[in-house]
């Protein structure tokens, strides 16, 4: 019996889809990886959706499975403009119904407002330019859409108290972000707690554990 479940994510399609193209060609990953000249591991990814392949990549799969550019051409539509490492995260939230969160150092991406969350990439992309940054507080901030949306999830947010006393941005940015912080227990579908460092470990495994 088939155990694998439905994939989720549209780069979970395609790499199921790929599974199945591969199958029906009568190549193992091995034999499919030889002939595009990339690792079985990085197939196994890519079926596995954790890896999108590149273009060039594509190509050459859709003529090794004689797929007629399938697959390069459903690559364009999953370009993300989120890093990979984060875009299957990104992804997930737009489907979710529930997202559970602990911070220890900074504010959740999905809660950050705009000038908290210029000031995190200011200070840890130094180099760019300030259109740049404006992209990516752009990118970063539209996230916030699925709180808004007609059926948003319900966001459970946990926060070691280093969040709220790190300041990020200065006092005024960081009054904002506190300020926003205080109106989330006030809609129906966000809670958000905070541990007390004096609190030390076992309290807050109470709380986690009641949680």
């Amino acid at each position: 019996m088939d155990d694998r479940r439905t994939p989720r994510t549209l780069r979970e399609k395609y790499g199921e889809e790929l599974r199945l193209r591969r199958t029906a060609a009568g190549l193992t990953q091995e034999e499919l990886s030889d002939q595009v000249v990339r690792s079985p591991t990085l197939i196994s990814h890519f079926e596995a959706g954790r890896r999108l392949p590149k273009p060039d990549d594509a190509q050459r799969i859709d003529r090794v499975l004689g797929t007629d550019g399938f697959f390069a051409r459903w690559l364009e539509d999953l370009e993300s403009k989120y890093t990979d490492h984060f875009a299957a995260v990104a992804e997930l939230e737009q489907l979710a119904v529930l997202i559970q969160q602990f911070a220890l150092s900074l504010v959740p991406g999905v809660l950050q407002t705009d000038d908290y969350a210029r000031a995190l990439f200011r200070a840890y992309r130094p180099n760019h330019t300030p259109e740049e940054l404006d992209e990516l507080v752009v990118i970063r901030t539209e996230r916030r859409r699925i709180l808004d949306g007609p059926a948003p999830p319900v966001v459970w947010t946990l926060l070691d108290e280093a969040v709220l006393r790190r300041c990020v941005g200065g006092p005024q940015v960081m009054a904002e972000q506190l300020h926003k912080s205080r109106t989330w227990p006030s809609r129906d579908d966000c809670a958000c707690m905070s541990f007390r460092t004096a609190w030390g470990h076992t309290r807050s495994c109470r709380v986690c554990s009641r949680s």
